[in-house]
């Protein structure tokens, strides 16, 4: 029977309540077309010091990506705390979390969307799942945890959620497929599990494989040089700066979309670098970076999310030196895969030998979300179509470079 009483919770001694919010027990209200986990589930919104604490007891078995971590989510909810308002929601068989859902409410253009916590700065949008409770999750109660998610959250006109991988651990993901369609990216990743010495020669021929390592030695001709990482305050704000800059320019130059323009995306990736939550890799000359990448490393797979040169150094292929060095470090201590992450690069072609499609999900709840969903949805169909057209993708670089 659903509990429609205000509750007060208190998860732990160190948490503060969050206020009074309807607890929801073992079903949809009145009104829900479908229970959760047979009508066994408890749907709690926690704050933001138990979701963490959560994270931490449950990161290693749970469906997740390295983007669904604690200092993750965490540097996300303090760099975009002005633009949405984070909101953790847990599922609870008995005293057991068997899920949790970080997500975040933002108004845009008179809506309030609900939607997964940092979206447009993950490359991977998924919940923290117990295995078997993601395994056996059905369409109809995806829908229903949005819904309940929206009505715990004080109310939503529409769930507008990106970047859903459609397997996540080799495990279909069941919110890829509620109320959307294919993103106009995929993902991209190396696997790692053979020696590095055959994936080495897949990667490059021999003669490309030695013509590296001859630009390599003209650069030590040039000075003191060395592939390592970026260490000590000072040197990884000054990379991290380098990195940002270099992105700005380069993007601005093609007419992409340009986070590097944003203060705010500026002020979050410095954060994780600053934060540890991300590591800076470089090719240094005389101490400064020619080349920096900007991973991420969990125990089975290392996440490319950055990566630049500086151009005057582009004859020396400084940046494909540097993320060969780093996917064989990877493969060295036993990664899994090395993930190149969000994004149809053309070079990515070339290194990968897997894919992810990705997908977005539009949920009106409300007259007002219905309206909103189908221009939405169209914009996000159009992306694709535009991304797919070669001619019409030039054309729209064309134009945002002028404008």
């Amino acid at each position: 029977m659903s509990q429609s009483t205000p509750t007060k919770f208190l998860h732990g001694k160190m948490d503060e309540p969050l206020g009074d919010v309807l607890l929801a027990a073992a079903r949809v209200p009145a009104g829900g077309a479908a229970s959760i986990a047979g009508g066994r589930m408890a749907l709690t919104v926690v704050c933001r010091q138990t979701a963490i604490s959560l994270i931490e007891e449950a990161y290693a078995g749970a469906v997740r990506t390295q983007f669904q971590s604690g200092p993750w989510l965490e540097a996300v909810a303090d760099a975009f705390a002005g633009d949405a308002q984070p909101f953790f929601l847990a599922g609870y068989e008995g005293e057991a979390c068997r899920f949790l859902m970080p997500l975040a409410v933002s108004r845009r253009h008179g809506l309030r969307r609900l939607e997964w916590l940092g979206q447009a700065v993950a490359d991977y949008n998924v919940p923290l799942c117990d295995p078997d409770f993601f395994r056996g999750l059905s369409s109809d109660e995806v829908h229903a945890l949005w819904r309940e998610a929206a009505r715990l959250a004080g109310g939503a006109d529409i769930v507008l959620a990106r970047k859903q991988p459609v397997t996540v651990s080799g495990v279909a993901n069941p919110f890829a497929a509620v109320s959307g369609g294919l993103e106009s990216d995929r993902a991209h990743q190396r696997h790692l599990l053979r020696p590095w010495t055959e994936i080495e020669a897949e990667l490059a021929t021999a003669k490309s494989r030695r013509r590296l390592r001859e630009k390599f030695r003209a650069m030590e001709k040039l000075g003191d040089c060395a592939i390592r990482q970026a260490s000590g305050a000072a040197e990884i704000r000054h990379c991290a700066e380098v990195l940002m800059d270099w992105k700005y320019g380069q993007l601005a130059g093609t007419g992409a979309t340009n986070p590097f323009a944003d203060d705010a995306y500026r002020a979050f990736f410095l954060s994780i670098c600053e934060r540890g939550v991300a590591e800076l890799h470089g090719v240094f000359l005389e101490g400064e970076p020619v080349a920096l990448t900007c991973l991420l490393v969990d125990t089975d797979r290392t996440t490319l999310y950055q990566t630049g040169f500086a151009t005057s150094y582009g004859r020396y292929s400084a940046g494909r030196i540097l993320n060969t060095a780093l996917m064989k470090h990877a493969a060295e201590r036993g990664a899994r895969f090395f993930d190149f992450g969000y994004g149809d690069e053309d070079y990515k072609s070339a290194i990968c030998d897997d894919s992810v499609d990705l997908t977005f999900s539009v949920l009106p709840l409300t007259p007002r979300g219905a309206l909103a969903a189908l221009p939405l949805r169209a914009a996000l169909v159009a992306r694709r179509i535009v991304k797919r057209n070669d001619r019409l993708r030039r054309a729209a670089l064309f134009l945002n470079r002028l404008y």
